[in-house]
């Protein structure tokens, strides 16, 4: 497996220096978000998440990837919870059952790729389709990123209508998931966008703690809206 790049590279901050407190910025909010073609990514992508890195939400939560694994990718949130994403998209049902080998395929990323398998839980089975949907530059508060968008679809097999998707920015020059969207059958859609990026201070074990101090967060400038 490739590692990635060691800083955050790819965005403009507005996410306090050093020694400054980290807490949510005010009025950012999911209208910020604008898309255009992305420009500077790979036609294959190694797999690669950053540990350590800290996403605070633009409706004020926030996760930071705990641990990588091979391909899991362990996070926690400022409850305290930890979710385990194999290969950095999905997330299991409890006790369940599934192709760890058919989730992995998905790495490395290409456009166009796409990964089926089935989940078996307690209470029934589930049907998943995992999809790179396309390359996309994003601007949101702390500046813009290239991004792969990645598609998770769960349809339950006993109610075929019953389904939930998921669909995920992920800009490897900062090893993370910097937007998400999620919909459930006839629900209105659930987003997520990341207001700050950051690196914790001391160790990453403790999890992560909203309004915590950010110790690095640097990159290039947003681009002019069109």
């Amino acid at each position: 497996m490739a590692s990635g790049p060691a800083g955050l590279d790819a965005l403009s901050t507005v996410a306090p220096a050093a020694g400054e407190v980290g807490t949510l910025p005010s009025g950012h909010s999911a209208i910020l978000y604008v898309a255009r073609p992305a420009t500077h990514l790979p036609m294959v992508q190694p797999f690669y998440f950053q540990p350590g890195i800290q996403v605070f939400a633009s409706d004020g939560g926030g996760v930071q990837t705990q641990s990588v694994h091979g391909y899991d990718v362990t996070t926690v949130d400022a409850h305290h919870r930890q979710t385990v994403h194999s290969a950095g998209f999905f997330e299991a049902r409890d006790g369940s059952r599934y192709d760890r080998a058919a989730v992995a395929s998905l790495w490395p990323l290409r456009i166009g790729k796409q990964v089926k398998f089935a989940e078996t839980t307690r209470d029934g089975r589930w049907s998943h389709t995992i999809r790179i949907l396309r390359g996309e530059r994003i601007v949101l508060p702390p500046g813009w990123f290239d991004t792969f968008v990645v598609e998770w679809t769960a349809t339950d097999m006993k109610r075929p209508t019953a389904s939930i998707t998921k669909t995920y920015w992920y800009a490897p020059a900062v090893g993370a998931i910097v937007r998400s969207e999620v919909r459930s059958s006839g629900d209105k859609p659930l987003i997520q966008e990341a207001a700050i990026l950051g690196r914790p201070i001391g160790g990453i074990d403790g999890g992560l703690t909203a309004g915590a101090s950010i110790s690095e967060a640097a990159g290039g400038s947003v681009p002019p809206r069109q």
